[in-house]
């Protein structure tokens, strides 16, 4: 293994670097769990359609060339641009990236389990965009097994768990659990909050961010957000916690956070830390607004006065908003 890393070199590092950005880019701050109102659930498990004859065949070519390439990495000096890698990623692109391609989750989660780079990358990301799409209420010919969704949500959890895959891939594949696990839990079955604490706890503050913004909420899992608020040192993960707990920035937002006094201190200085960028720092206007403390309009004002123009009348509306709610 560690003479398979050591070859890769700068290309490795700068295709590192892209994915990463690319995926914090996405999931910093956005909360993609959340499935709606458990009240339109139905009786029955999720439904799903069947792979049309050529989707089929490509999840079969999938296969094929999947084994190929890995069979290819194992040799000395791989070669990630070979004919046989870049056929199996085509074949990736090509399947359904809607609820059509339900049928591709398990090959999906097997190459992005895999040692390439390039073909785990696409798998998880296209799973990703698979379980976003599935909607338990439009697909009606084929019914599948709740221990079906059970047994992707842990294939899922087992990547995004790995601490020697790349980050971006596990992030990747936290989505796609969290998805999943929404899913099971608007069909009845109850939230585990043992499934996420350790991702909440991650070494790596790149996954601790991403975590705070996918895992379902909870009591228990609130406790290691509000934990994440105060202490953490990388401002990105305090910011998603803060997020998280105070609710998006939407002035349509019913959200009605309550932080405590160590939990507003953080929120306040981090509002006021010009290297951080102030899209960022934005996000954390809705924990600022629903407090309404002197310190907290002052940081409010702050972050109006070094936003460009649109996130200033977005912020301002939000504000507005705010103070035209009745109060509790």
């Amino acid at each position: 293994m560690e003479q398979e890393r050591s070859t890769e070199g700068g290309d490795r590092t700068n295709a590192d670097h892209l994915n990463k950005r690319k995926v914090l880019n996405k999931y910093h701050g956005v909360n993609k769990s959340a499935l709606g109102p458990a009240s339109f659930a139905r009786s029955r498990m999720i439904p799903t359609t069947s792979l049309s004859m050529p989707a089929f065949l490509l999840c079969i070519l999938l296969v094929s060339a999947s084994t190929l390439a890995w069979a290819e990495i194992s040799e000395e000096s791989p070669d990630r641009t070979s004919p046989r890698s870049l056929a199996s990623k085509r074949a990736i692109e090509a399947i359904p990236d809607d609820s059509s391609g339900w049928a591709a989750m398990e090959v999906l989660a097997l190459t992005a389990g895999g040692p390439d780079r390039n073909l785990a990358a696409a798998a998880a990301e296209h799973a990703a965009q698979i379980a976003h799409s599935v909607d338990p209420f439009d697909l009606d010919q084929q019914e599948i097994q709740r221990a079906t969704v059970r047994g992707h949500r842990s294939a899922w959890l087992a990547i995004a768990a790995n601490e020697d895959a790349w980050v971006d891939i596990r992030i990747y594949a936290l989505d796609v659990a969290a998805r999943l696990d929404a899913l099971l839990r608007l069909f009845g079955e109850a939230n585990s909050p043992s499934l996420w604490q350790s991702f909440l706890s991650a070494s790596d503050p790149q996954m601790r961010s991403a975590a705070s913004t996918l895992v379902p909420r909870s009591a228990q899992l609130d406790e290691r957000l509000r934990a994440l608020l105060v202490g953490d040192e990388p401002e990105e993960v305090a910011i998603s916690a803060a997020k998280r707990l105070c609710g998006p920035l939407r002035v349509e937002s019913t959200a009605t956070p309550t932080l405590n006094p160590a939990e507003l201190s953080r929120v306040q200085k981090l509002s006021r830390v010009k290297a951080l960028p102030i899209v960022w720092r934005a996000q954390l206007a809705p924990c600022l607004v629903a407090d309404g403390s002197l310190d907290s309009r002052r940081a409010l004002g702050v972050l109006l006065q070094q936003s460009p123009p649109a996130l200033r009348r977005h912020l301002s509306a939000l504000t507005s908003a705010q103070s035209a709610a009745p109060q509790k």
